[in-house]
């Protein structure tokens, strides 16, 4: 259910928290879309990738620290109590991935790829400084918003995001040598290297 100051709620009535997840892969479906159709079927795609780029910008990143938050209250300020302060370094790297997807699109503005390409330097930069473990060279699940540490285990699925972000850098012509890097953290994270990761059942998430 769209909101007017932009987003969207996910259900009638509405509830708490407004979560930024649920946009960060609405906005790749529509990137995916506009990549798959042509002419008129393009526009509300390419709409709806500018407003959750547009919202991102404005609402998700923190301007102190332009960290992306996940949880917020009705008009998207952060959410009340610990919820509000949860900052994941996976979903640095993804929101980088995407904004760098937007920034390369023909439907960008110059000022749109220009503020899209600034973001996602300071979220990989985020997440390489605070979100990876220095001793395990892994990305971790949380952080406070303070770039304290919430939860040092680390699930599969923020490395693979990490890599992501690092080729579509050395796709702009940079940091091609930490992109290599990432793809040998990625091989040494394979069976063999337990010690990496703990194996265990994880819920499944939108």
């Amino acid at each position: 259910m769209g909101k007017v100051i932009g987003g969207f709620e996910e259900s009638d009535p509405p509830s708490l928290p407004l979560k930024s997840n649920p946009h960060m892969h609405l906005l790749e479906a529509a990137l995916a879309w506009i990549d798959a159709t042509n002419g008129a079927a393009q526009a509300p795609w390419i709409e709806l990738a500018r407003e959750i780029v547009g919202l991102c910008l404005t609402r998700f990143m923190d301007a102190s620290t332009g960290a992306i938050r996940e949880y917020f209250d009705y008009q998207w300020n952060a959410a009340a109590g610990d919820d509000g302060r949860i900052v994941e370094p996976g979903h640095q790297f993804e929101w980088a991935w995407l904004l760098m997807q937007w920034a390369s699109s023909t439907h960008a503005s110059p000022s749109e790829r220009r503020a899209c390409l600034e973001a996602a330097d300071r979220l990989v930069e985020l997440g390489e400084r605070w979100g990876v473990d220095a001793v395990r060279g892994v990305a971790i699940n949380e952080l406070w918003d303070d770039m304290t540490v919430k939860e040092s285990a680390a699930k599969l699925w923020p490395q693979t995001e990490r890599l992501k972000a690092w080729c579509c850098h050395a796709l702009e012509g940079a940091y091609a040598r930490r992109a290599g890097a990432g793809l040998r953290l990625h091989r040494r994270g394979c069976p063999g290297h337990d010690e990496v990761f703990a194996c265990r059942r994880a819920r499944s998430v939108a």
